[in-house]
């Protein structure tokens, strides 16, 4: 169990672990604007700022900005109801002096995964992921010295490993997923792809189901550049008719870098309609 791990490690029950650090000031609560930064979305956001009659452009901080200024009792009320906890500087020596010696055993972890995975059982994977993660204990964002993030958060690499499997070949999609759980992120150019995929298909189905989403800009990387046929499917479209990325004929040779942004009611697209 993941509970029996832990403790162990930590010479002590992990939420008594966890009330100690807060008593010692290892972790900081958030002010009223960095809260609400970490727990509402961009699309929520602008749901609210358009419910008030209020601008939907702009970055999230200045959505945030501007929403805090038209009803800021409100908002206050919400991050009391919301808290999020964040690790001190002392906090994340603790924490990267934990992995030091958790690195054998997320070695180990990985392994077991990988078997699960190729085997198909990708709960299973999952939950070698829940027993082994130093995440669980050092978190960014436990929410008082509670676990439920930790539930929602196994809960999302659930469904996105799923979506992987169903939209990538085995071996990509096993090592993507080993990398998701353990890893921070993609590191090849073949399992970035399908991250980058799973994504896109993953927004699609939210841009479908939101009324305030007209559209997706999809634009090339200004760094990287983009071919001829990445070149074909930039600019704006309706939600209903936008092209998938990564674009498979893109001809570069570290593989399609386009990238999307959601266009909301109200907004007025940077170029013509594609279609």
């Amino acid at each position: 169990m993941l509970a029996d791990y832990w403790d162990a490690k930590l010479g002590e029950p992990r939420q008594q672990a966890l009330q100690r650090w807060l008593d010692e000031g290892i972790y900081r609560r958030c002010n009223i604007l960095e809260t609400l930064a970490m727990t509402l979305t961009v699309v929520g956001l602008k749901a609210m700022l358009k419910e008030r009659g209020l601008k939907v452009s702009g970055k999230k901080s200045d959505l945030l900005d501007r929403l805090s200024a038209a009803e800021p009792a409100q908002l206050e009320a919400f991050a009391q109801d919301h808290p999020v906890w964040l690790l001190t500087d002392a906090a994340l020596k603790l924490r990267d002096d934990f992995r030091s010696e958790f690195a054998h055993e997320q070695a180990l972890a990985e392994e077991e995964a990988r078997k699960s995975l190729e085997a198909g059982e990708i709960e299973g994977a999952c939950k070698v992921w829940q027993r082994y993660d130093a995440e669980q204990v050092f978190s960014a964002a436990e929410g008082t010295i509670g676990f439920s993030g930790s539930a929602e958060l196994a809960a999302v690499r659930h469904e996105e490993i799923k979506t992987i499997f169903v939209i990538g070949p085995k071996e990509v999609a096993i090592e993507l997923a080993v990398e998701i759980l353990f890893g921070g992120g993609p590191r090849t150019k073949e399992t970035r792809l399908l991250y980058t995929r799973m994504a896109f298909e993953r927004d699609m189905e939210r841009w479908s189901e939101h009324p305030l989403v007209i559209g997706v800009e999809i634009k090339r990387s200004s760094i990287l550049g983009g071919c001829e046929a990445c070149n074909e499917i930039v600019g704006c479209w309706r939600k209903d008719s936008v092209p998938m990325v990564p674009n498979k004929n893109c001809r570069n040779e570290n593989g399609c870098r386009c990238y999307w942004q959601t266009i909301f009611e109200g907004e007025e697209p940077t170029s013509p309609w594609r279609a």
